[in-house]
């Protein structure tokens, strides 16, 4: 159960920072499932039973299923707050940096997380790029939108 939680939070870290008040809770709904399990298996006895590996991982994979279907729920509109975020970004990077601004900057002055910038030019590569630049100080990374 310690290995699920923590593989979540891993996730929660990368690409669920945008639902992360919903993965936050599938451990929990994994250790209430194998609370029910375990129940089920022992009955009024179940209190002198140690929970049982096999119990915890039937409960943990129950809870990724729960948590993919999720998943597939929220899709719809996970997708479109990156759109529109993509869309903001690009936007700012054409009418108020000409093209293209370091990563410090867009964080400091208008809200956009470095890492979210970076996801932003991953999954959208066409439409933003992401280079480093050193100049002799410390190296800076700067996005841009590509010129068609």
């Amino acid at each position: 159960m310690n290995a699920h939680h923590n593989a979540i939070v891993a996730r929660r870290r990368r690409e669920l920072r945008d639902v992360t008040s919903f993965a936050a809770r599938w451990n929990e709904q994994a250790w209430r499932i194998a609370v029910c399990l375990h129940g089920a298996q022992h009955g009024a006895a179940a209190h002198h039973h140690q929970l049982e590996l096999e119990t915890a991982q039937r409960a943990i994979t129950l809870a990724n299923w729960f948590a993919a279907q999720q998943l597939e729920i929220l899709n719809a509109g996970r997708t479109q707050r990156r759109t529109a975020r993509l869309e903001k970004l690009r936007a700012l990077l054409i009418q108020q940096y000409n093209g293209k601004a370091t990563l410090r900057d867009l964080k400091k002055n208008n809200g956009f997380i470095p890492g979210e910038t970076r996801e932003l030019a991953a999954e959208f590569p066409g439409l933003l790029a992401i280079e480093t630049h050193e100049t002799g100080g410390r190296p800076s990374e700067i996005i841009s939108v590509p010129k068609n």
